[in-house]
């Protein structure tokens, strides 16, 4: 978006107006026809917001809208925060938290940033966008404007999943994060050169210088490039390759500082004053009246550069011509300084391993389980003194103790294990809603159509997981969303990512998996869907676009039941879409609001 103060308004929003409960205040860029941004108060809450307005004709409005409230739901330290997402007759917005700073674009200005601060703030953006993409949340919209360097030396990144729905990107699983990872290092690439390197929009940014083998690399434009960023730069931009993930960014530049690189050099720091003719202690100049604390940006940098130097001073104030005592000054800071290094890479280190846990799906091993040796040990049951061993009478105490404990043990473990499974309502706890069967059952016979134990005729079965189906793809499709199908609310549902054809084009076609949790006995499936399509429904040990089926939806919309002409026991269920329906910006698209499966 780039500043604008002249233009049509969405919809009559002007300064002092009121949209929702917010009171509008100035503009900060426009995209006519799509969305504005603004600054704006919320006098219920006394509070400063930067309000998103989209205009309500815009084609992308509700993909915009529901990709804010998923992005709300996921709070760090690096992302600006969502406030609101709400939309009335006239516009639609989205409130996020007022940031005191600039944009990255403004930060880096035509010479670029020192590589230790572009660095940290690759880190902080890969961080952030891994956890996003953890939760089933992208970007896709990545640019110098859209990271805030803030006043308080925090890097956070904003529009998270909103920009892109508006800009109209879908792309999920491998391809998202490819995207994303790709916008991260041309940050990084920008931030060393003071150029931006993809098409995107720029931030005002010039664009980078180009050879035959693409960009040119960083360490042709710039000292003191750092070997691995150069690389990063190089694989990533010029030849395609490199971290597929934001999380893979993370993990190969770490560690990074926790605040931002010292711009002073350590050279600043001043040479030792020739020793007064009297060796005698210059106590400081008493503090001023009412001054506000030194907000140095020098002393900021976790005692690198100009720390040293205020140290060295204060030694030289404080003991008159000790030229040697100022020096041990400056080594002890020194030395405190590298201090502060090792401990910011040991925590940087330790939450890379924290990111690689949670790519792993946060499973925990059991050799990685704590033992018996990191406890405490229990109290002793002896009273403590010289170490004497007791005597018959403590001796007895203790035995009868012990014998008493393990008997009440036993009593209370045979009561406990006669009532396991009493008043329990499994139903309840496994099923999606009060009359859910148990997911308990057994496997039953494929030429024989009855219930599994547990389960009444014609019952409900309990959905554990969906998941987006594209095999002839990169695998997935719309996978976030893919819940939404038994979420038992028809006005939540899953759509496929756009295609221009109405036949997916090169693919035979893509679908959503139910999973079960274990085989069942299938009697009927019910469809809620939103547009006419035609799915094929299939009941396998497996996701499959193939083999047994329950029906065929015949091109119909609505609620569409199908019953299978022979008895099928399964897991998996699948909705094959082989047609799309046409949306409002002109992709097509297969769409599912609510499956229901029942038992015979």
């Amino acid at each position: 978006m780039s500043p604008t103060t002249k233009g049509i308004h969405v919809h009559g929003v002007g300064p002092g107006s009121n949209l929702g409960r917010y009171v509008i205040g100035r503009r900060l860029s426009s995209r006519p026809g799509t969305d504005e941004r603004w600054t704006a108060t919320d006098p219920s809450r006394d509070q400063d917001v930067i309000l998103t307005v989209i205009d309500p004709s815009a084609p992308h409005l509700a993909a915009a809208l529901d990709a804010a409230r998923r992005a709300a739901g996921i709070e760090l330290p690096q992302l600006v925060r969502i406030l609101d997402v709400d939309r009335d007759e006239s516009a639609a917005w989205v409130a996020e938290e007022a940031i005191a700073g600039r944009t990255f674009a403004a930060a880096i200005g035509r010479a670029g940033l020192p590589p230790e601060e572009v660095r940290r703030v690759t880190g902080e953006i890969a961080t952030a966008l891994e956890v996003a993409r953890g939760r089933g949340v992208h970007h896709l919209a990545l640019n110098p404007e859209s990271v805030l360097m803030a006043d308080d030396g925090r890097v956070l990144v904003r529009g998270l999943g909103t920009d892109g729905a508006l800009d109209g990107h879908d792309e999920e699983g491998e391809r998202a994060a490819r995207t994303d990872a790709v916008a991260t290092v041309a940050l990084t690439y920008a931030g060393l050169t003071g150029r931006w390197p993809l098409s995107t929009e720029s931030g005002g940014l010039p664009p980078a210088h180009r050879t035959d083998d693409g960009v040119a690399a960083p360490s042709l434009l710039a000292v003191g490039v750092p070997r691995d960023l150069d690389d990063l730069c190089r694989e990533v931009l010029d030849e395609d390759q490199g971290p597929q993930t934001p999380g893979a960014i993370a993990r190969l530049i770490g560690p990074w500082e926790t605040t931002p690189a010292n711009p002073a050099p350590i050279s600043a720091v001043p040479p030792p004053p020739s020793p007064p003719s009297t060796p005698a202690a210059v106590p400081p100049p008493p503090p001023t009246p009412g001054a506000a604390p030194s907000t140095n940006e020098a002393e900021d940098d976790g005692g690198k550069g100009a720390s040293v130097a205020a140290a060295g001073g204060a030694a030289v104030a404080a003991v008159a011509g000790a030229g040697k005592a100022v020096t041990d000054k400056i080594s002890q800071f020194a030395r405190s300084a590298r201090d502060k290094a090792e401990d910011v890479r040991a925590e940087r280190s330790a939450q890379r391993e924290t990111l690689r846990a949670a790519e792993n799906n946060d499973q925990v091993s059991l050799d990685q389980a704590g033992t018996s040796s990191d406890l405490e040990p229990p109290a002793p049951l002896l009273p403590s003194g010289s170490g004497a061993m007791p005597n018959q009478t403590q001796q007895r105490a203790v035995l009868w103790l012990m014998v008493a404990f393990v008997v009440g043990a036993l009593v209370i473990g045979l009561i406990g294990v006669s009532r396991i499974g009493a008043n329990t309502n499994l139903d309840a706890i496994f099923g999606s809603d009060a009359t859910a069967p148990s997911t308990t059952t057994s496997r039953t016979s494929s030429t024989t159509p009855s219930s599994s134990p547990g389960t009444k005729q014609g019952e409900q079965l309990a959905i554990i997981k969906a998941v987006g189906y594209d095999p002839a793809g990169d695998g997935v499709e719309r996978n976030a969303d893919a819940p939404r199908v038994y979420d038992g609310n028809p006005s939540t549902i899953w759509q496929s990512e756009g295609y221009n054809d109405p036949n997916f084009g090169n693919k035979p076609g893509v679908g959503i998996v139910v999973d079960l949790g274990q085989e069942q006995s299938i009697g009927s499936v019910t469809l809620t869907l939103p547009s006419t399509a035609r799915a094929t429904v299939y009941a396998a040990d497996q996701p499959a676009n193939s083999g047994p089926s329950v029906g065929n939806t015949g091109g119909r919309s609505g609620n569409v039941t199908l019953t299978p002409n022979e008895p099928i026991t399964a897991r998996y269920v699948t909705v094959w879409f082989t047609t799309t329906a046409p949306g409002d910006d002109g992709r097509h698209r297969a769409s599912l609001a609510e499956i229901v499966v029942r038992a015979p």
